[in-house]
Order: structure tokens, then sequence, then C-alpha cells
């Protein structure tokens, strides 16, 4: 979309106006992109397993990140929610949290999602360095099992080509906003991305109960079909292979709590692990 938008653009089709409003739309467009991938992860977005694989990888290369990656990433995040590896909202004793405080907010205000767009570009070297960089995590750090995870993946090799196209797709897209004067708008745009899926995807799980992999909050948002209920996430975490279109019927306890209000409120820091006990 971004490639025809600027070619279209190129061809005077519409003004920079319109442009510019697609520029801001577009990543909160992103949080239904997320979301479709995600279905597939769970593989609840078709029933036929080659179609549902197909249309997440391309929806992935799309969103900017290689779906081996996101799935690892995703199913590990199911296994060790709100463990001592898996929240960086939590400050941890004998540590300087002083700059863990600083990762959590680099982590909210768009490092997820750059993290995401880092990684088709990593999964492109030599195997065997990929491995030599693996060992450089912990072994219990959630890095390294989402690492040996992609590396342990029968089809790795296959993916890698994901990211041929993801790179293929981002750098045209520069070369023809660059060529039209428009970089500031191309490099707005995933900033504005990063931001938004970053803000929105950790919202969930700040400030829950610690220990407790199926912890997550359901939190209000109006026409949240949009986003696939993605915002019943506290059902999801308990019931993970249920489809989206699922979610509403069966949660039990809906939040008052709204989006937005949980999303403002991860900017009060990490927080004490003693108060979430």
């Amino acid at each position: 979309m971004l490639i025809v938008t600027q070619c279209l653009f190129s061809f005077k089709m519409f003004d920079e106006s319109f442009l510019i409003f697609f520029i801001i739309i577009q990543p909160i467009y992103s949080v239904l992109m997320w979301a479709t991938i995600h279905e597939g992860i769970h593989h609840n977005l078709f029933t036929n397993s080659v179609a549902n694989n197909l249309c997440s990888r391309l929806i992935a290369i799309i969103f900017g990140s290689n779906y081996l990656g996101l799935k690892y990433a995703h199913l590990s995040h199911h296994k060790y929610n709100r463990t001592p590896i898996e929240r960086p909202d939590i400050k941890i004793s004998n540590q300087n949290n002083l700059l863990r405080g600083l990762s959590f907010y680099f982590h909210i205000l768009g490092g997820i999602y750059i993290k995401e767009l880092i990684f088709p570009c990593l999964i492109l070297l030599p195997k065997k360095i990929l491995v030599i960089i693996n060992k450089q995590f912990k072994v219990t750090s959630i890095d390294y099992k989402v690492g040996k995870s992609i590396l342990e993946d029968q089809a790795f090799n296959s993916y890698r080509w994901d990211s041929l196209f993801i790179y293929t797709y981002i750098y045209v897209s520069a070369f023809l906003f660059y060529k039209n004067g428009n970089l500031d708008l191309f490099i707005t745009f995933y900033l504005l991305r990063a931001l938004v899926i970053s803000l929105h995807d950790y919202s969930y799980h700040y400030g829950t109960n610690v220990d407790d992999i199926l912890s997550a909050k359901n939190l209000r948002i109006p026409l949240s079909f949009f986003i696939l209920h993605f915002n019943y996430h506290g059902t999801h975490h308990m019931n993970p292979g249920v489809p989206w279109y699922r979610l509403p019927t069966i949660t039990k306890k809906t939040n008052k709590e709204t989006l937005f209000r949980g999303i403002v409120k991860q900017f009060k820091g990490i927080l004490n692990l003693e108060d979430l006990k």
C-alpha cells in the first residue's frame, strides 16, 4: 500500500494532503495487520493450514517483519508471560533499575516494532553466525529461547525469502518517496507505526499479576471488530485456540478500563514486584 500510494502521488492522482493523511492513518491500521498475523500464528485465520501460513506470511511482509520471528516471539510470550524472563515493567533487585526503566520506555515507545523491523535483516546472515549471536544471550532469557526456536525450525531457509521481499518493499518505497521529495514522510510513517504498535502491544500486560502466564487484560474500545477483537486479550490468553470472532461471546468479565487508559498507564514506568503480589 505504501508503494501504491506513492506511485499514485507520482502520477498526480491526488495531492500531498492525501498522502499526509495516509501516512497518519496507516500506522493505526497497522494494528489490524498485527491482529490478523496474530490470528495466523494461532492457526485461527483459515482452517486450511497452507492458506493460513501463506496469508500470514504475506501480511507480515507488508507489515515489515518476518513471520518466522513473529511466530516464535509470540508463542514464547504465551509460554513465559509474566514470568521472570518476560516482565519488562518490573524492577529487579540488585540491578540498575534506571537503565531498566529507560529500556522499558524504549520498549513501549517503538522498541517492540523496531526489533521486529531489524529481525528480517539478521535472518539473512549465515546460520553459523546467528548461532554464535544467539549464544551471547543468557540461556534463561526470552531472546535466547526465541532465537533457538527460530534456528531449529525446519523451514528456516525458506523464510529468508520473506526478508528479501520485506527489504525490497521497504527500499523501493524509500526510493519513491525520496525521488518525490517526501523521504521525511516515509520516515514519519515507520516512526508512527512503531509508536502505535509498541504502545498498543504491551498495554494488555502492564501491571498485571506476576508468575501467571494467563495474566492479561480485556480493555474496552468502540468498534473492536476493526482490530479483530484484539482488546479481549485476557480472554485470548485463557483460550488461545478460539478465533477472534468468538472472543466477545465467551468473555465472562468485561474490564471497565478503556484501551486508552491502559496505554496511558504504561507511562508510570517500571513497578515494584511486591506491589503486584
